[in-house]
C-alpha cells in the first residue's frame, strides 16, 4: 500500500477523532474546522490555524485538571495513541523497511493524562502528513503487507469491526465482511 496513502487516511482518522471529542466539549467551530481539514487533507495540509485556535480555546488547560491518567496497563489495552501518550513506543512502521528509510520513529509522551492524549493525536497527524510528503515523491510502499499499524494499534489485534472506520477511508469499498 503507498505510504502517502496510508498516511493520509491515518491523519483524516485522528482529525475527526479530534473533531468528535472537540464536539463533546462543545467547541463546535474548532470541531468543524477538524473536519474540513479532514475532507480536504493533502499532503501540503498544515494544523497551524487548527493548534492556534486549540490553545485559544483553552482546551489543554482544561485537559491538564486531574484525572483521566492511564496507568500502563491500560494504555496498552488501548493500544495506538493511547499508549503512546503513555510513553508505549510500540509501532509495526518500526519494522517496515520503508518507513525505516524515511526516518520513522513513534512520537510519544509520557504520563497519560488527559492532556497528553490530546497533544498525542496532533503529533501524530503532523508526523502522519510529514511521512506522506516524503514518501510520495517516490511512491514508495509499505514493506510489511502482514501486518499493518492502524490509529488504533496493530491490524492484528484488533477486531474487523473496529478497523472499518479507517481502513474505509483508505480501501474504498472494503465493508469489513468476508466475502
Amino acid at each position: 500500500m503507498p505510504i502517502a496513502e496510508l498516511e493520509l487516511a491515518r491523519a483524516r482518522y485522528h482529525l475527526v477523532q479530534l473533531y468528535r471529542g472537540l464536539h463533546l466539549a462543545g467547541l463546535e467551530r474548532i470541531a468543524r474546522h477538524a473536519l474540513s481539514l479532514a475532507r480536504q487533507l493533502s499532503t501540503a495540509s498544515r494544523l497551524d490555524g487548527l493548534r492556534r485556535q486549540l490553545v485559544r480555546s483553552g482546551i489543554f488547560h482544561l485537559a491538564a485538571m486531574d484525572g483521566g491518567q492511564l496507568d500502563t496497563e491500560m494504555a496498552a489495552r488501548l493500544g495506538g495513541p493511547a499508549a503512546r501518550a503513555a510513553g508505549l513506543d510500540a509501532d509495526l512502521r518500526m519494522d517496515d523497511a520503508s518507513y525505516q528509510r524515511l526516518g520513522f520513529r513513534p512520537q510519544c509522551r509520557t504520563d497519560g493524562t488527559v492532556r497528553a492524549r490530546w497533544e498525542q493525536r496532533l503529533a501524530e497527524i503532523d508526523q502522519s502528513l510529514q511521512l506522506a510528503r516524503q514518501a510520495e515523491p517516490d511512491g514508495l510502499h509499505t514493506a510489511n503487507t502482514e501486518a499493518v499499524e492502524t490509529p488504533r494499534g496493530p491490524w492484528s489485534a484488533k477486531p474487523l469491526r473496529m478497523l472499518v472506520p479507517f481502513s474505509t477511508s483508505c480501501c474504498p469499498g472494503w465493508s469489513g465482511t468476508k466475502p
